[in-house]
Formats: structure tokens, sequence, C-alpha cells
């Protein structure tokens, strides 16, 4: 992050692959959904701090098509459209009725 700062990006062009995952048979680094997600959130903020918000994510990579792609890339979608509370997701999943407020 210190060389992005020096380099003072206009944009922050980033790929977000999923075979960053633990579940990826090639890449070996291990990451959860949660540390992909938290790697996303620090980019949306870099971006912010340092070209006025102007982010273009994308997505990519991955082998675990069912157990990891799909949430990944909908926690990408969250954090650029700025919803980064995962809290009332988690309810409803885990049967709670709760609306996050």
């Amino acid at each position: 992050m210190p060389l992005l700062r020096a380099f003072n990006p206009t944009v922050l062009v980033t790929q977000h692959g999923c075979d960053s995952h633990r579940l990826d048979p090639l890449a070996h680094l291990s990451l959860s959904v949660d540390g992909q997600r938290q790697a996303q959130v620090m980019m949306h903020e870099l971006a912010h701090e340092l070209c006025a918000g102007r982010w273009i994510a994308t997505g990519g990579g991955g082998y675990a098509l069912v157990q990891v792609v799909p949430r990944t890339w909908t926690h990408l979608l969250a954090v650029a459209a700025g919803r980064r509370s995962t809290r009332k997701w988690r309810s409803r999943l885990s049967g709670g009725n709760s609306l996050g407020r």
C-alpha cells in the first residue's frame, strides 16, 4: 500500500480471482472467503482515498465453482456498491429474522 500511495493513481484497477481461496487445488494461498472480502474492502477504501472512488474491480479464476466463486463475487459486488456489512445476510442464512437495522 505504501507503493500505491506513492504512485498516486487516478484510477484503481484490481483483479479479484477466487483462486486465492484455500479450496483452490493449484494456488495454495489458503485465504477464506472472509479474507478475500477483506482484501476487497481494502481496495475499495484505497480507491476512495487515492482515486476519488474510481475503481475497476474484475472477477476471475478459481476452481471451487460452487463453494467459493458465487460467494466471493457477491461480496465483491456488495463492497463495490458500498454494502460493507454482511450481518443481515448472515442472519437470514442462519434462519434469523433480522433486517440488519
